[in-house]
């Protein structure tokens, strides 16, 4: 995963989000307790970088989740 827009970001995030919640729904709430980076007005920071590193820690959530219940999933 290469220099990804911040579009191309932001449509990762939503599929392994959806992945999630759609097989493993007992992980939603953690999704909900995840710091999102913020910029100082508030709003999300949309740098690639900082999404790429949201994405990866969703990565490891549901890995981790896969892992300790014996079933990889990626």
């Amino acid at each position: 995963m290469g220099n990804k827009t911040a579009l191309e970001w932001t449509e990762e995030i939503r599929k392994i989000k959806e992945e999630i919640k759609a097989k493993y729904p007992e992980l939603a709430k953690d999704i909900k307790e995840m710091p999102v980076t913020l910029k100082a007005d508030g709003s999300p920071d949309n740098d690639p970088r900082h999404m790429k590193t949201y994405f990866e820690s969703l990565q490891g959530l549901l890995n981790d989740f896969a892992i300790s219940h014996e079933s990889p999933v990626i």
